[in-house]
């Protein structure tokens, strides 16, 4: 999705550091309900592996870009934000909970799709629409035995 948000200029901010949230803004999370902790433990694991992360996606950061990183995952899950003066902070972490919650398509009731009521950044109801259709596509080419990312791609490839 950010690809497409960025495209669509959709987005605020650069796609560096959205591309690596994305990746990695659940990647502890021990399960889709009830996991309080997840946010924290992810901006943990991002600074302990930082190297790695920024060696894979071929990302220079410096100490800042690390910081805005692991806060932005820290508050990506939260009403509340950082006590910051720097407005880049905020605009990157409203920025990705847009496209965090573009994702909630893919649970299973209605009540936790994505509801604009949580964002400060809306997305347009074009966006919603092929965020929906991603989700729906690509669970069609799943069951039909593509694995996840033929399915994926093949999805995007019949929206685009």
């Amino acid at each position: 999705m950010v690809g497409i948000l960025f495209e669509t200029k959709q987005l605020s901010v650069g796609i560096d550091e959205l591309c690596i949230l994305s990746a990695l803004h659940d990647i502890r999370r021990k399960n889709d309900k009830d996991d309080s902790d997840h946010a924290e433990r992810a901006a943990l694991w991002v600074k302990e592996n930082i190297k790695i992360i920024f060696d894979n996606y071929g990302y220079m950061a410096d100490e800042l870009s690390l910081e805005k990183i692991t806060t932005a995952i820290l508050y990506h899950d939260k009403v509340e934000y950082p006590k910051t003066p720097d407005l880049s902070l905020i605009e990157l972490i409203d920025n990705f909970k847009m496209i965090d919650a573009l994702d909630r398509y893919r649970q299973p009731k209605i009540k936790w799709w994505l509801s604009d009521d949580y964002l400060k950044i809306k997305p347009k109801s074009v966006i919603k629409k092929i965020a929906f259709d991603l989700v729906v596509k690509s669970e069609g080419y799943f069951l039909l035995g593509f694995n996840n990312e033929q399915s994926v791609h093949k999805a995007i490839y019949d929206i685009l």
